[in-house]
């Protein structure tokens, strides 16, 4: 297993290019700050950012669904 956020990252992402996955985030708004749902993340949780930027940028075949807690509205 790779030691570095960012190797784990992409280690990911070859799985998620090489099969088709559905990937879901459950309760993904308790990793943001309160009141914020623009990236801004809690401490500790930032590379959740990178790894949301890289599964929009990089071609794959897989789904990505986040969920989540409170109702949006």
């Amino acid at each position: 297993m790779p030691e570095t956020v960012g190797s784990k990252i992409s280690q990911l992402i070859e799985y998620l290019h090489n099969s088709r996955c559905l990937l879901i985030l459950d309760n993904f708004d308790v990793l943001l700050s309160n009141g914020q749902r623009a990236g801004t993340y809690r401490h500790g949780y930032e590379e959740y950012g990178e790894l949301l930027q890289r599964l929009g940028e990089i071609p794959h075949q897989s789904y990505l669904l986040l969920t989540p807690r409170e109702k949006l509205g």
